[in-house]
């Protein structure tokens, strides 16, 4: 993370590796660019990883205290802009005020927005949303379904057919999709339509995420875009909030306090974080193959925090994921 801080800092651009759908690096030597790209892998592991436990941690939040998934995003996303913004100051001041002086034209700013709606907005909102229809595990199982958005948007615009290991990630990543979702038979998968309609939002904003993002974040960097993402998406959804109408410092206990700032810290900006700078190492279809690992945090914290036990089915669909992600390496 060292050497991508210092291209960060220095304005260099980090062009997106180690898939099809993107170039190494001009004049980089093949060492070079296998450690960025397991580098990448383990960002993108460790931030899929740090939102799947986030939402259980959410779900837990909401449970105790009653507050709404959209009082929950607004919250996480202010919050988590100002962290973003905090450490964007103090890293990448450059890079800050480049991004700055970029949105004062209006087709850069209204670029900024789009991005902002699709990859935080209806992520984000959708996804608490059906974490408290559904659960943490059934919502990040649907995120997943961004996977064949990610690939069909990828291949369309190369104009090419997938590769023999994507298809095969793609295969890889459904089966323990099913498995885990279904634990091996498809008629138990019984959702309100709600959730439904839920998780495929959730599944179009985690493509969005991986297609959108990229570009501005091997322009600004992470910390940059990942602050404007969430600030602008945190405002859009202010009004309709108003999340200081409740009165979290009467309702909150300590236990809710740390719940939170969890989530604000280790959900939001560490996911953020470390997702968006891997994604720029990787390209945006290995990234949403990996980013299927949040079903395996998810999976693991429920168990932890709730005791949920799991079938053979489903530990058979972790074992899968995980292979995928070995192969997609």
């Amino acid at each position: 993370m060292a050497e991508a801080s210092k291209a960060v800092r220095d304005g260099a651009s980090v062009p997106a590796s180690g898939s099809p759908d993107s170039a190494a690096q001009p004049h980089e030597s093949r060492p070079d660019h296998r450690r960025r790209v397991v580098a990448g892998t383990l960002m993108v592991i460790a931030g899929a990883c740090l939102w799947g436990i986030s939402g259980t941690v959410s779900k837990l939040l909401m449970d105790r205290t009653g507050v709404s998934p959209l009082w929950m995003t607004n919250v996480k996303m202010l919050a988590g802009s100002a962290v973003f913004f905090s450490f964007a100051a103090a890293r990448t001041p450059d890079l800050l005020r480049d991004a700055g002086r970029s949105l004062r034209h209006p087709r850069e700013l209204l670029g900024v927005v789009g991005m902002s709606v699709m990859a935080y907005l209806v992520l984000n909102a959708s996804y608490f949303a059906n974490v408290d229809v559904t659960n943490p595990a059934t919502a990040t199982v649907l995120q997943s379904l961004g996977v064949p958005m990610t690939l069909a948007a990828v291949c369309l615009r190369k104009r090419r057919v997938p590769y023999g290991r994507e298809v095969l990630c793609f295969a890889m990543a459904v089966l323990g999709t099913f498995l885990l979702a279904t634990g091996g038979d498809p008629t138990t998968l019984a959702m309100p339509a709600l959730g439904l309609a839920l998780g495929l939002l959730t599944a179009a904003g985690q493509a969005s995420e991986s297609l959108l993002t990229v570009g501005y974040v091997r322009r600004w960097g992470s910390l940059v875009t990942n602050a404007i993402g969430f600030l602008v998406a945190g405002l859009l959804l202010l009004p309709a909030v108003r999340p200081w109408a409740y009165d979290a410092a009467a309702a909150f206990a300590p236990l809710d306090w740390f719940l939170l700032a969890f989530s604000v810290l280790v959900g939001t900006f560490g996911a953020g974080a470390l997702y968006m700078a891997g994604l720029v190492r990787v390209g945006p279809v290995r990234t949403t193959l990996l980013s299927t690992t949040e079903q395996l945090s998810s999976a693991v914290s429920a168990w932890a925090l709730v005791g949920t036990t799991f079938s053979p089915a489903e530990l058979a669909g972790f074992a899968i994921i995980t292979a995928m992600v070995a192969l997609s390496a």
